[in-house]
């Protein structure tokens, strides 16, 4: 029942802004690129929705920011509990924004092929990644300002996936041959993302 009860403090405490402002961002550059005078073929719209899941992850990354920290530290309530608290808030919501865009894909660009199921877990990973970049920056500076670090760090993740050679290419394009063995790696750094949100997440208590 402690969970629960923990929702509507959590929400309070959230600043939501900077959480929002980038995804809104993503969507609203989605709106102006899409065009069905002039539409996209699959790569350039994979490229595109890339674009679009990196600035919703850099705004998941502020998800994670607890100004309330010093003060709750001491409560019997986990660090873990507290961030999937913040995470579970979160979820309606980013569900709904992913469906928002795939639903304008669809409705811009009805005949363009795009691979809706892998660009998803491509976009479920950049968000996990944000978050876990989110927490380890959070472990190592302060809870209130994880983000301030982890922002730039998703960022430049993402940047250095642009330069993998191509045996463990990430960005591989729709009619790229290694396109499925590209998305096995995509699984593989989503369970790394989410094995380090978890062993960031222990409770400093604990030591």
């Amino acid at each position: 029942m402690l969970t629960p009860a923990l929702l509507w403090p959590t929400a309070r405490s959230v600043r939501w802004w900077p959480v929002l402002v980038p995804p809104l961002a993503g969507v609203a550059l989605l709106q102006l690129v899409l065009d069905p005078d002039d539409p996209l073929d699959g790569t350039g719209l994979v490229r595109l929705l890339r674009v679009v899941t990196v600035l919703a992850a850099v705004g998941l990354a502020f998800l994670l920011d607890d100004p309330s920290s010093p003060t709750v530290a001491p409560v019997p309530v986990s660090l873990l509990r507290r961030r999937a608290t913040r995470l579970a808030l979160a979820c309606p919501a980013v569900a709904l924004w992913w469906l928002g865009v795939v639903a304008s894909v669809r409705l811009w660009l009805p005949d363009t092929p795009w691979p809706v199921a892998a660009l998803t877990l491509e976009a479920a990973t950049v968000a996990v990644v944000g978050c876990a970049a989110a927490a380890l920056a959070g472990r190592r500076s302060s809870e209130r300002r994880g983000a301030v670090f982890a922002a730039p760090a998703v960022l430049a993740l993402v940047g250095l996936t642009t330069v993998l050679p191509e045996p463990v290419a990430l960005l591989v394009a729709p009619d790229d041959p290694g396109w499925a063995a590209g998305h096995v790696r995509w699984f593989f750094v989503l369970c790394v993302a989410v094995v380090c949100f978890l062993a960031a997440s222990r409770d400093p208590a604990r030591r």
